[in-house]
């Protein structure tokens, strides 16, 4: 298992045990689950992670991974 720190929305980071050949789909799916999992978007250090990213490793209290609530924007 592999120890890493996320963010969710403005919250205090938290950590999590995961599988160390995770990505950032299943990590997403370990934290949302299956059917919450696709509202959120993922960065870390300020870059945007695909879903079959691996999930970073040298994570920190301080360096979370960071997931956003997407906003449905209605179209004008």
């Amino acid at each position: 298992m592999v120890k890493v720190w996320f963010q969710h929305e403005q919250n205090v980071p938290s950590k999590i045990n995961i599988d160390p050949d995770s990505d950032i789909d299943d990590l997403k799916e370990k934290i949302f689950g299956s059917t919450d999992k696709g509202q959120y978007q993922t960065t870390y250090n300020g870059q945007l992670l695909r879903p079959s990213a691996e999930v970073p490793r040298d994570t920190t209290d301080e360096m979370p991974i960071v997931f956003t609530k997407l906003v449905n924007v209605p179209s004008s």
